[in-house]
């Protein structure tokens, strides 16, 4: 469940599961639908289940994000410039 609370609009949110289904198909998510409670929206979204086996390799997340034309800019942001996104690595 996703209230997009991080985006300005849902559009934003929407447009940014579709980059994060297109940089990374192996966790795409897939939108099953919307929920609402107490007057509050939700996207309701599912995601292959990850095990995780070992902590994250900061250098490993860099390398990756690298090779997809992204450079970090502090802590866990990163910023395509040629493309204009900076994804949320939360």
């Amino acid at each position: 469940m996703n209230d997009a609370i991080f985006y300005e609009t849902w559009e934003d949110y929407l447009n940014s599961l579709l980059l994060h289904n297109y940089f990374f198909p192996a966790t795409s998510y897939e939108l099953i639908g919307f929920y609402k409670e107490a007057e509050k929206l939700y996207a309701a979204v599912r995601q292959p289940f990850i095990i995780a086996t070992s902590t994250t390799d900061g250098d490993a997340v860099t390398e990756l994000m690298a090779s997809n034309g992204f450079t970090n800019t502090r802590n866990s942001d990163y910023i395509n410039r040629s493309l204009g996104i900076m994804p949320r690595l939360a």
